[in-house]
């Protein structure tokens, strides 16, 4: 609900995942679910295989993760 706590988790990954999310693009997105606005902490410009490296590497670290087509 806190876009500084999205931008908190994109930090984080980044420095989990080390070099597999140098040179993605970091961003957030606002969606709505009912009366709430959330924020979802996203990385784009990932090959798939890179994305999918990356997340894996972010999934032992207990952080949730997947990737997806843009």
């Amino acid at each position: 609900e806190d876009v500084a706590e999205a931008k908190e988790k994109l930090a984080t990954a980044r420095a989990r995942a080390g070099s597999l999310l140098k040179d993605a693009e970091a961003y957030t997105e606002v969606f709505s679910k009912g009366d709430k606005r959330y924020f979802r902490a996203r990385f784009a410009g990932l090959r798939e295989s890179s994305a999918e490296l990356a997340c894996k590497e972010l999934q032992k670290s207990k952080m949730s993760c997947f990737a997806v087509r843009n």
